[in-house]
């Protein structure tokens, strides 16, 4: 199964096992930056079960639940 991390940084979602930073190349978010998909879609919702690569996924703010 693949997990899916959204970066609240570049504020966009990727598949990825234990990311240690975004992977996109034109964001700098690190680990702290990084929240499990699941977890934004307990606030958003409406967002896709599974993220569209590049997509921005906006947020007035977070909760992380974690």
């Amino acid at each position: 199964m693949t997990t899916y991390y959204w970066c609240s940084s570049c504020e966009r979602a990727f598949p990825q096992e234990d990311p240690d930073s975004c992977i996109y190349d034109d964001c700098k978010g690190r680990k702290k930056s990084l929240f499990k998909w699941e977890d934004f879609r307990k606030q958003s919702p409406e967002s896709p079960e599974i993220p569209e690569f590049d997509e921005v996924y906006k947020l007035d703010y977070f909760i992380n639940e974690i």
